[in-house]
């Protein structure tokens, strides 16, 4: 029974461990100024955009999941990468597909490096 405790304990510890902390991410978020998710355009070319962008990242299967599921907010023609990728090259990468479809728009680059990655 203690064996079985102990166990549980020292699983729940390395979970915890390797769970992300977003907590300044969030922080930053919450200020207003940060293009999110829900700030997403209604307009039909801005969605059609939007969608155009995502199905180019999620074609390239060389990219990570990480670069599959960054945010692409676009509003009022204007277009938003945030979130991370795993290395520099998959930034790049990412930003180049987004420009291809951009149509002549503006994209504008948050992307992060992952910690732990290079």
């Amino acid at each position: 029974m203690i064996k079985q405790v102990f166990l549980s304990l020292l699983i729940a510890s390395a979970v915890t461990a390797f769970q992300a902390d977003n907590t300044e991410r969030n922080k930053r978020d919450r200020d207003g100024a940060t293009m999110t998710a829900e700030k997403q355009g209604s307009g039909k070319e801005d969605i059609q955009l939007a969608a155009r962008i995502r199905r180019a990242v999620l074609k390239d299967k060389s990219l990570s999941t990480n670069a599959h599921n960054v945010k692409i907010v676009v509003n009022e023609g204007q277009i938003w990468l945030r979130g991370p990728v795993s290395t520099e090259a998959e930034k790049d990468r990412v930003l180049a597909l987004a420009k291809e479809n951009a149509a002549g728009k503006t994209v504008k680059d948050f992307l992060e490096i992952a910690k732990g990655e290079k």
